[in-house]
């Protein structure tokens, strides 16, 4: 019985199609980019940030946040802050 002659390790390409498939191949066009619509953003002032901490605070207190994970009340324990159940 005769023996296969080795074969040569696979690409997972074909040669006669990989060089097209290839973003560099000629008269091939080159993948889009994506295009960026949104306006740049605008720092805000001392006086919008003001504002907004205040409102922050405000609402913390009012409603407050709901903390059920243990190591999370923890830290904020240490962290300085009353922990009302």
């Amino acid at each position: 019985m005769a023996k296969d002659p080795p074969h040569e390790p696979r690409s997972g390409i074909r040669p006669d199609i990989g060089a097209a498939r290839s973003p560099s191949a000629p008269g091939r066009a080159a993948g889009a980019y994506l295009t960026r619509h949104l306006p740049l953003y605008q720092m805000h002032g001392d006086e919008a940030l003001a504002l907004l901490e205040t409102n922050t605070d405000r609402i913390l207190a009012e409603i407050g946040i709901d903390f059920i994970d243990d190591e999370a009340l923890a830290l904020w324990r240490e962290a300085g802050a009353t922990i009302e159940w």
